[in-house]
């Protein structure tokens, strides 16, 4: 599957960074960035991709080695996000 993730317009849109890559993470799927087609960890995405309006990326999830679920930003809850950018 390939998607342009937009930190920002997610949070924006008042959902939250991890419902986004949660489900993904928890069926398998592993991401590789488009033009590097490399793996890379969710929680480096938040590195990669800081919430800020100009910044995205193209990804690539592929099934494959099982990805822990966790918050890529930290333990803030999903609507901290949102509120910051309205």
């Amino acid at each position: 599957m390939v998607t342009e993730f937009w930190p920002w317009g997610i949070a924006r849109s008042g959902a939250s960074i991890d419902s986004f890559l949660g489900p993904l993470a928890s069926l398998g799927f592993s991401a590789s960035v488009l033009e590097k087609a490399v793996p890379i960890e969710y929680a480096r995405l938040a590195i990669l991709v800081p919430v800020e309006k100009e910044r995205f990326v193209d990804l690539v999830f592929k099934r494959g080695m099982r990805v822990a679920a966790t918050s890529v930003y930290g333990n803030r809850p999903p609507r901290t996000l949102a509120a910051e950018y309205k």
